[in-house]
């Protein structure tokens, strides 16, 4: 424990006689450290004064009771850099792993509210350092009869900050921690605020770590723990009272109903507003895949369809006109004529200018994603360097640009859905998909699937339970029957079983269809599966 006090100068000399009644014990005295000492009984004592205060009377004092503290002193604090020179002063105390005890008593004027703000540096900023007590002996106040003095506690306002630190943390950066934690302390019951604070925590979580697509439906799960009791509870908290607007401002911004593209888009805006830019620009190329998969009638969720038919479709609109970027990904000059011929289409009942600025989105977002990955570092070459002023320039022209042309193509959605309707199977859905599981056993593998490629995937099931090796006669079997009744369709392998038994099945299509199968790979820790094309000659490895 650290008791740190300050002294004066009064007019007289010495301070006026008083009894203090400190947690119930009275204490008689001049100087309101005393009693301060006596009953917390510090490891050190800083006692803070001018070069004027009454030291020789402190001198006087330890001969009648002796005392150990530190003598400090400060400026008087007439003008600004006198004032910091006192704060500056307290911050820098020998101080580690203490309980804080701060006597404001005996302070002159403005030198309280400096060592209150050295408090307050303490609390936002040392953890090894704990306000237990901000005190005043207010001999004013003290009752006519008796002459008691009360000693006040002002820890409150340590406590006010606290929860002004917390309402702009959340309000300003979507940070909520500390607010949870301070609505935490007022749930007598711990129940009745429960349901509602674990809701909170989960938002908190999804919207630091941007997982874009679960941020409003988290949204509406906060609210919807909104009852009649719960809210009263939370109205009945004074400093969260004042806040509850705000925060729930916050919560309707995002969940209010407009299409999901537009709420991504208010979640990037939030972001970029309060100059966290890396999550703005991961969100606006979210919202840019939302935005394609719900003009078109897809799924949003669907990583299948966001990554690869989505993604790979931003990229030709990219390089619609470039006829040798677009046969260096792959597509024919048959293809490659059906994206120009659509393209045309499009820019036919909207306007070029509307295509360009979509194009140019798609690809400076994509862009600044990538390096924003580099920590906005480095570009294509070791000697380039991106200006990470102008990057942010350029994020909050996107925000504003984005939401006018994503909204003007909304406009023209039926036009867009028919012309693209055409050219989407031949460039990105060349053949439907079927996925072979190798063998189903307890785990529940068409689950995963549906979980991350849609419900409404076909899937056959090749062998199920233990399965003798000799039976490999009618895997194949089973295998060709399979291809038969999904000809033409993309193969895709989910490995189970025995490894034997992935080879026998990979080799089968290989051998049947002449392509290589899609081979996935669960990953652990990503809780998905990998698509992977693999060298046969490797799976028993």
């Amino acid at each position: 424990t650290t008791l740190i006090s300050v002294i004066g100068k009064p007019g007289k000399g010495k301070y006026n006689q008083a009894t203090y009644d400190l947690e119930g014990k009275l204490y008689e005295t001049d100087f309101f450290f005393l009693p301060l000492l006596e009953h917390y009984h510090p490891h050190q004592f800083f006692l803070l004064g001018t070069k004027d205060s009454i030291w020789e009377e402190v001198e006087k004092l330890r001969e009648q009771k002796p005392f150990n503290y530190q003598k400090i002193i400060i400026p008087f604090g007439v003008n600004s850099d006198e004032i910091w020179q006192i704060f500056e002063t307290i911050v820098r105390l020998p101080l580690k792993d203490t309980n804080l005890i701060i006597d404001i008593t005996h302070g002159f004027r403005a030198i309280p509210f400096a060592v209150f703000l050295a408090a307050l540096y303490f609390q936002s900023v040392r953890d090894d350092v704990h306000i237990e007590d901000i005190l005043y002996g207010n001999w004013e106040a003290r009752d006519p009869e008796t002459q008691v003095a009360p000693v006040v506690h002002l820890q409150s306002y340590l406590d006010m900050h606290q929860w002004i630190r917390a309402a702009r943390r959340f309000v300003q950066y979507g940070d909520g921690d500390l607010l949870i934690q301070k609505i935490s302390e007022h749930d007598d019951d711990n129940r009745t605020l429960k349901s509602f604070l674990t809701e909170f925590q989960r938002f908190v979580d999804n919207l630091q770590l941007t997982f874009v697509t679960q941020v409003v439906p988290q949204a509406r799960k906060v609210l919807s723990q909104l009852n009649k009791r719960t809210k009263k509870q939370l109205l009945s908290i004074a400093p969260f009272s004042l806040i509850y607007p705000h925060v729930m401002q916050r919560l309707k911004m995002v969940e209010e109903d407009a299409t999901e593209w537009e709420r991504q888009w208010r979640l990037a805006k939030w972001f970029a507003q309060n100059r966290q830019y890396t999550q703005a620009i991961i969100v606006l190329r979210e919202m840019l895949i939302t935005f394609t998969a719900e003009l078109l009638g897809f799924s949003i969720t669907n990583s299948h369809i966001r990554e690869k038919e989505v993604g790979y479709f931003h990229t030709y609109l990219v390089h619609w006109q470039n006829v040798q970027k677009l046969g260096e990904y792959g597509l024919t000059s048959g293809q490659i004529a059906s994206l120009q011929d659509t393209i045309q289409q499009l820019i036919a009942f909207t306007n070029a200018t509307l295509i360009d600025q979509w194009r140019h989105l798609i690809e400076a977002i994509n862009a600044a994603r990538n390096y924003t990955g580099h920590a906005l570092m480095k570009g294509k070459s070791k000697n380039q360097r991106i200006d990470p002023e102008e990057q942010i320039k350029h994020i909050l022209t996107w925000i504003q640009m984005s939401h006018e042309v994503l909204g003007e193509l909304q406009h023209h959605q039926r036009l867009i859905k028919e012309a693209l309707s055409t050219l989407w199977p031949e460039i990105l859905n060349k053949a439907e998909r079927v996925f072979v599981i190798v063998n189903e056993g307890v785990h529940p593998i068409i689950e995963d699937l549906k979980r991350q490629y849609g419900d409404q995937i076909r899937y056959e099931v090749v062998t199920k339970g233990n399965i003798d090796l000799d039976d490999e006669r009618e895997i194949v079997a089973r295998v060709k029957e399979i291809l038969k009744k999904h000809h033409g369709a993309e193969v895709v392998i989910v490995p189970s079983g025995l490894p034997y038994l992935m080879t026998l099945v990979y080799n089968t299509v290989l051998q049947i269809t002449s392509r290589h199968p899609v081979f996935l790979q669960y990953d652990r820790e990503k809780g998905c599966y990998m698509e992977k094309i693999l060298d046969p000659r490797k799976l028993m490895i």
